[in-house]
């Protein structure tokens, strides 16, 4: 972490390795979307790139790049909010049918985004 810190590019590239797939796990449990999740997983990375001299402790980066995904991410409901009304037919149509077992990803996909970024987040 430190050199990448430094401006380091194969740090860095260690750095997206062993972050990326968390990273894409977590913004696809948000957006419900794979191909959103990785373009806003890459925004991501753009920006940690961008600000990764401003992180002033290595070992503050995990949370540090979770502050920075959620911010990714509510920008994007920001940009989409206008069509929010689309969003919520598109969620009541998605509801699971009485009886049947549900997956975690159908189960979000029923919430508002605001409640899905809480659970996500607690049990991410």
């Amino acid at each position: 972490m430190s050199l990448a810190r430094e401006g380091d590019k194969a740090a860095f590239e260690e750095v997206v390795r062993r972050k990326q797939s968390w990273l894409r796990n977590f913004m696809r449990r948000l957006c419900r979307d794979v191909t959103l999740a990785d373009d806003l997983s890459q925004q991501v990375f753009l920006q940690l790139w961008r600000k990764i001299g401003s992180l002033k402790q290595a070992d503050a980066f995990d949370g540090w790049l979770r502050q920075i995904a959620v911010n990714v991410w509510l920008q994007e409901v920001r940009r989409i909010q206008p069509e929010s009304e689309e969003l919520e037919e598109t969620d009541a149509s998605s509801k699971p049918v009485p009886g049947l077992t549900l997956d975690l990803n159908q189960a979000l996909a029923t919430l508002k985004p605001e409640v899905r970024l809480c659970v996500v987040l607690a049990y991410h």
